[in-house]
């Protein structure tokens, strides 16, 4: 069963989807099951270099990764950042 906000990968195509409705099944893309992207781990992923550093200012929303900068290398690669936001009007 998917829950929501998880995110799954297609091996094959590199396709990504982030679930909005939960549901039984699997999920699948190009004749393959869809991969759960693995949440961080704590204490071994979540270092300084992986905490997201958001800054607002005025209306304008930056995120960088990490305080230092990221490698970005094929084998180690960050294809984006989720940021939900709630607000009223």
């Amino acid at each position: 069963m998917t829950k929501k906000f998880e995110i799954y990968k297609c091996d094959i195509c590199g396709n990504i989807v982030e679930i909005v409705g939960e549901g039984a099944g699997q999920l699948v893309c190009c004749g393959e099951n869809m991969n759960k992207m693995c949440e961080q781990n704590e204490e071994e992923e979540m270092k300084e270099k992986h905490k997201p550093v958001i800054a607002i200012e005025d209306q304008r929303v930056t995120i960088r990764v990490g305080k230092i900068p990221h490698p970005m290398t094929e084998e180690h690669l960050l294809t984006g950042n989720i940021l939900n936001v709630n607000f009223w009007i």
